[in-house]
């Protein structure tokens, strides 16, 4: 056997031909691994994602390119990055989650890219790809939200990107995302090996749009979604048009409800685990000027959701509620996820407006209940077409505040002193005005608490017979203007209201000195109420009370002696036994009314009776007050012995 053996310059090639073995020196070859069917971006993988499934992949890079094909540099702008594979893919609107691992390569980049118009595709200016840099992409990796770029930093690290797909970003036939993996490195370390990928789309909730929005129905109260997968709202132009356009990502859905009457329609998202915007509009293209903002910051000017809140409904008018996570801890995401939305409607009271004012007595006493649940702060004009104006704009806004008010009309037949107040667990406001739709009105009283010591609302005022008096009821601004149930009390005041009307107690005639009198009956007793009870003017309180509403008796001692009055008041607020206040005054003075006081007592813990003792002469003339201490009022009992 012979053999020959050839030197070359380069590689010794060794053939054996039958039993002979040759040798050949010939140039060397160095083995490369078939690229990928996906190397280029124009080769890009078809994926079909359908909402809700995954697509998983683990293919190798290995012999894959860094080609550039336009796409390329766009992708890898802060590291070189070697042997990229592509996948293409046209999800709707909603939302797409990437995961990249690998246990061979210790740095992945991965990066989607789309054309930035319609009208640019892959087959034509392909250096017309670019990076979505999309304001609702969340990253895993800090510092990287607002882009769709990640790294994996380590061998078998996993990151995840998500993105929102909405009509700024629509693929369709022509146009996909593309979906960039390779190594990092330079073309001489740039390792290669096993990619695992992972994409996951979950299609937008069907209440994305504002076209979509979801009904909402006086029958359901409870209405639950998720809005992690929601997209913006964008216009026309592809302007972002939810509210809160100024927080980087939107994960917006919308509602509406068509009001079915006048009446006020309620929201919580109280039992939701993150913070919620919402807002409500009326316009049937959105707009963010449309919208009527809830107040995002509390009484600290921290942020602060509201949780809670509603708006005056009028009658068929469609109203769209838009809700969105609030952005979280000043990160460039907002929060998403499961999310509950609890739902009212209360139709207005009658008498909600003004032009159906419920009518009072136009004389003696009204006593009437009502009710400000589901009034609103609207009033419609009687004269065709209607108007609708807010009541601030009528003249009517007394409250400073959202208005729930009812209203009532009184027509006095004769002119004199009333007294109004109300009763229940409505902690009311309460105010007078005179006017009419047309020509607006003015106000006339008003009142909130009528005392330190009392919640409820009293005023007295004087009218004059002809024309309407409207009263209107609301909740206190002290207690966030509420809405319940509450009694309203109208009546002229008692005959012996003032001390020039004091009624003489238990008439009775005997001879004093020789000299037949009028005086009062040695025992006694008298009730009455100071229900409408006022101070006359130039009136005050014995020192140390706080009376407000006290009637006057007259009272002359029959023979000298002393004698004991016993006063006691049921609180007209409470129904229980109140603080009774009586007072007893004669001759010249400076003390109430140019008269001195004699006597005074009360029972401020209402536990006993106030009494009194007077020391009289024969034919000596009191006048005796009766009151409620701390502002209390109702039906009281007055003895004498």
């Amino acid at each position: 056997m012979r053999s020959a053996v050839l030197r070359r310059p380069t590689t010794l090639v060794v053939l054996t031909v039958g039993a002979t073995l040759v040798a050949v020196l010939g140039t060397a070859r160095p083995a490369h691994a078939v690229a990928p069917a996906n190397d280029g971006i124009k080769q890009a993988q078809a994926v079909t994602l359908t909402s809700g499934t995954t697509f998983t992949a683990s293919p190798s890079n290995a012999g894959a390119t860094a080609a550039d094909d336009g796409a390329d540099p766009i992708l890898y702008t802060t590291d070189d990055a070697q042997h990229t594979l592509w996948y293409k893919f046209q999800p709707a609107a909603g939302r797409v989650s990437i995961t990249v691992s690998s246990s061979d390569i210790s740095e992945i980049a991965a990066g989607v890219l789309i054309t930035p118009t319609q009208d640019s595709s892959i087959n034509g200016n392909t250096s017309s790809f670019s990076e979505i840099v999309d304001d609702n992409v969340e990253n895993s990796v800090v510092g990287q939200e607002g882009q769709t770029l990640l790294y994996t930093n380590g061998t078998d690290d996993s990151e995840t990107m998500s993105f929102q797909t909405d009509k700024e970003w629509v693929a369709d036939t022509n146009h996909d995302y593309y979906l960039g993996i390779g190594s990092v490195g330079d073309d001489s370390s740039a390792p290669t090996g096993t990619i695992n990928v992972s994409i996951t789309w979950t299609a937008a909730p069907t209440n994305d749009n504002f076209a979509n929005a979801t009904a909402l129905t006086t029958s359901t109260s409870t209405y639950t979604g998720d809005n992690t997968a929601a997209t913006p709202e964008l216009d026309a132009s592809l302007d972002n048009v939810d509210p809160y356009v100024d927080q980087l990502s939107m994960f917006s859905v919308w509602y509406k409800f068509t009001a079915p009457s006048d009446g006020l329609a309620s929201i919580s998202t109280a039992s939701t685990s993150f913070p919620l915007v919402w807002e409500v509009c009326t316009s049937s293209v959105p707009s963010a000027g449309d919208c009527a903002s809830n107040d995002l910051l509390d009484s600290t000017g921290s942020s602060a959701p509201a949780t809670s809140g509603s708006w005056d409904a009028v009658n068929g008018t469609t109203y769209y509620l838009f809700l969105d996570g609030l952005e979280v801890d000043q990160e460039s995401y907002n929060a998403a996820g499961p999310y509950t939305l609890d739902f009212t409607f209360v139709n207005s009271p009658p008498n909600d407006d003004i032009s159906a004012a419920q009518k009072l007595n136009p004389t003696g006493i009204s006593s009437v209940t009502g009710t400000n649940v589901g009034a609103t702060n609207t009033i419609l004009g009687s004269n065709p077409p209607a108007t609708i104006e807010a009541e601030a704009d009528a003249g009517l806004y007394f409250n400073d505040g959202p208005q729930h008010s009812v209203f009532y009309e009184y027509r006095p037949d004769k002119s004199g002193h009333v007294v109004i107040y109300t009763t229940g667990p409505l902690n009311t406001d309460v105010a007078v005005f005179r006017g009419s739709v047309a020509k607006g009105f003015t106000s006339v009283a008003e009142n909130d608490d009528y005392s330190a010591h009392r919640s409820f609302s009293r005023l007295a005022l004087t009218v004059g017979s002809g024309g309407a008096y409207y009263i209107a009821v609301d909740g206190s601004s002290e207690v966030n203007y509420p809405e319940d149930t509450f009694g309203l009390n109208l009546g002229p005041e008692p005959a012996n209201d003032s001390l020039a009307h004091a009624t003489m107690l238990a008439k009775t005639k005997v001879k004093i000195k020789g000299k037949k009198k009028t005086v009062s009956k040695g025992a006694g007793k008298v009730t009455g109420s100071t229900d409408f009870a006022t101070f006359q003017s130039g009136e005050k309180n014995p020192k140390g009370y706080s009376g407000k509403a006290d009637v006057w008796y007259t009272f002359v001692a029959p023979k000298a002696g002393t004698y004991t009055f016993t006063g006691t008041l049921a609180d007209v607020e409470t129904g229980k036994p109140g603080a009774a206040l009586i007072a007893a005054y004669s001759g010249k003075g400076s003390s109430n009314l140019g008269m001195k006081l004699v006597k005074d007592a009360s029972n401020p813990t209402s536990k006993t009776p106030a009494v009194i003792k007077l020391k009289a002469k024969a034919g000596q003339v009191f006048k005796i007050s009766v009151d409620g201490d701390t502002g209390a009022f109702g039906s009281y009992s007055l003895k004498w012995k």
